[in-house]
């Protein structure tokens, strides 16, 4: 069940709490800075998981598609 909530994203979300609690337990300014850039990066990930990434950009061109060669056809051939 363990790779099932990876897949889900649960692994993001553990690994984002152990960034925080790695920024609290900093001994120095450079573990934190490390520690705060881990979570700048995990929260871009998080955004663009929240996006859908490449799947969604896929699914929206197909949905465009049908419109912009409408349009297309309107302007060209329809006009000629």
């Amino acid at each position: 069940m363990g790779w099932l909530v990876q897949i889900l994203g649960g692994g993001l979300a553990g690994q984002l709490r152990e960034a925080y609690e790695a920024r609290l337990r900093a001994a120095n300014d450079a573990d934190r800075i490390a520690a705060e850039i881990r979570i700048a990066e995990l929260q871009e990930r998080q955004a663009n998981r929240a996006l859908g990434g490449r799947l969604t950009a896929w699914v929206q061109a197909a949905w465009a598609a049908p419109f912009i060669l409408y349009n297309a056809k309107l302007l060209i051939w329809d006009k000629v």
